[in-house]
């Protein structure tokens, strides 16, 4: 199975060639694949104001993506490394939202996707898509008109079978879990030669309304996402993010207007961490603290706004 493009490992300056032949670079270049999701100027100026949001100088040669589509880059370069070290049952999550709910996780999750597909996948061929629902399968493969050979389907109506090369579940959610799990154990068998890379992008499996902290919920985490790798993860927090892209381990910076880039490392971890654990390296790392910065939030607003310019367009 061929994957498009020769990419950078995460961190580092790489480059891709799109499905138009353009070539887009990681650092310091146009956003090829941004302007060629915006088709008015409103929507370009939205993207231009976006492009500077996260840059990063890390340490050690890790460092956060610098716009949305380096973002997807990387998790293409750590899709790449873990397809070549065995893995096929992959999680992709990126939550830049900042606990904004004005928009569903799915809505913020199809451009990403679409950005991430495009530059993994090409034209589509061998790829499946499954969404949550028929209305968003059928205005993706409406709209994506750059994925044109890629299968679209829902959950309600998965007709995925073993011919296809490798899946993308959109944004699944508590509802489809109870459906995914004989899906992916046909698709990707663990321990088998014939496994076909599943990856769940953005997932949202848990929800507290449908499962609760029950039995179900447990068997949920062991049976369907316990054999998954994360291996490309980027969460805003207000006072500063959470980052992995494999093979690199779990980053959390905070924001700091002395740091190259705005942001300094905190630590690096193993596994990736909880709420209780990033409250504590806060604590630590300014103890007189009595609130969170806003400051990373101003960072973020211009791409949460291309996000919904996207997303309504």
């Amino acid at each position: 199975m061929g994957f498009v493009g020769s990419i950078g490992r995460c961190g580092r300056v790489g480059s891709l060639r799109g499905s138009r032949g353009g070539v887009c670079r990681t650092r310091n270049v146009g956003a090829y694949g941004m302007r060629m999701m915006c088709e008015d100027p409103a929507s370009v100026e939205e993207v231009e104001s976006a492009k500077a949001v996260v840059g990063s100088a890390g340490s050690g040669g890790v460092s956060l993506p610098d716009s949305m589509q380096d973002s997807m880059v990387q998790a293409k370069g750590a899709f790449d490394s873990a397809y070549e070290q065995g893995y096929r049952r992959i999680i992709i999550e990126v939550d830049l939202s900042l606990g904004d709910e004005t928009y569903t996780n799915l809505r913020n999750t199809l451009p990403l996707l679409k950005e991430f597909a495009e530059a993994t996948f090409g034209t589509g061929k061998g790829l499946a898509i499954v969404f949550p629902d028929a209305g968003t399968a059928a205005l993706s493969e409406r709209d994506w008109t750059d994925l044109p050979d890629a299968q679209y389907e829902n959950f309600q109506r998965n007709r995925v079978d073993d011919s296809i090369d490798a899946v993308i579940l959109a944004a699944p959610g508590a509802i489809e879990s109870s459906s995914m799990g004989e899906f992916i154990d046909r698709i990707s068998p663990l321990f088998l030669e014939s496994a076909k890379p599943v990856i769940m992008f953005n997932p949202d499996l848990v929800d507290m309304g449908v499962t609760g902290m029950s039995l179900t919920a447990r068997e949920l985490r062991e049976r369907v996402l316990k054999p998954f790798e994360t291996i490309f993860y980027l969460k805003t927090l207000p006072w500063g993010a959470v980052y992995r892209c494999y093979p690199s381990k779990w980053t959390v910076w905070k924001e700091d207007a002395e740091a190259e880039g705005g942001f300094r490392l905190l630590d690096t971890l193993s596994t990736k961490p909880g709420y209780e654990e990033l409250e504590e390296m806060y604590d630590n790392s300014e103890p007189k603290a009595k609130s969170a910065g806003e400051g990373i939030a101003g960072m973020f607003a211009g791409l949460q706004r291309f996000l919904q310019v996207y997303s309504k367009g």
